[in-house]
């Protein structure tokens, strides 16, 4: 397997409140949603009129080059799944292949959205982002930092949460876990760092199985002085 690919691997608006406990927030919040890539939350968020902000470097990208970096990241990930199926909580082969179909229909639903609303999604790279301090209420980072700890280093992890940390208040990040499945080595040392800079953090269950023991995220507050 390629050990540098950064999959580019959508999610549902189901999905994401299962990820980010979103199931209480507010239709006021003003979201930012950080390596959303071909996901249908942005779309399914402004049909119910909800004010959001999607930020993914591969938004630079053409129609034709978003279809064959979802190829690539579909053969990476099925191949994944079949390597690693002890890491991951499928019953059967049915299962697995039920959760493929669910990404291959949510990149179609995605890439009409794209190509018909480019400007809803917005092309930028952690950790430096071109946007007002505190414009968010609420900032999401998808199955980006920790998952790919093999990819990003240490310093990495800690400036980009301090960027998300500039432009909201709150940071919710899923998943805890690297690409194996196991915590990432970065956690604690992360969870450290913001104990000592005075951020307010907690570790939170959510409701989203697809990694064995993978139902967690970190949610992070900065503290007002």
């Amino acid at each position: 397997m390629d050990n540098n690919h950064v999959s580019v691997w959508g999610r549902t608006l189901e999905e994401y409140i299962n990820m980010f406990s979103l199931n209480g927030i507010s239709s006021s919040t003003k979201i930012l949603s950080i390596a959303d890539g071909p996901s249908t939350f942005n779309l399914q968020q402004r049909q119910r009129g909800i004010n959001i902000t999607s930020v993914d470097p591969i938004y630079n990208l053409s129609v034709d080059e978003l279809k064959e970096v979802f190829k690539k990241s579909y053969s990476f990930n099925k191949k994944l799944f079949i390597e690693n199926k002890e890491s991951f909580n499928f019953k059967n082969p049915e299962e697995m292949e039920q959760v493929l179909a669910k990404r291959q229909n949510t990149f179609n639903t995605f890439i009409v959205n794209y190509e018909m609303h480019r400007n809803n999604y917005n092309f930028g790279k952690l950790p430096n982002l071109d946007l007002t301090s505190n414009s968010f209420d609420l900032c999401l980072c998808s199955n980006f930092l920790f998952i790919f700890d093999h990819v990003f280093d240490l310093e990495f992890h800690i400036n980009s949460i301090k960027e998300m940390l500039r432009l909201s208040n709150e940071v919710r990040i899923f998943p805890l876990y690297n690409i194996n499945g196991k915590e990432s080595k970065y956690l604690n040392f992360i969870t450290t760092f913001l104990t000592d800079n005075n951020y307010s953090w907690t570790i939170e269950n959510n409701d989203y199985h697809i990694y064995k023991d993978g139902n967690k995220f970190l949610k992070v507050i900065r503290l007002t002085e």
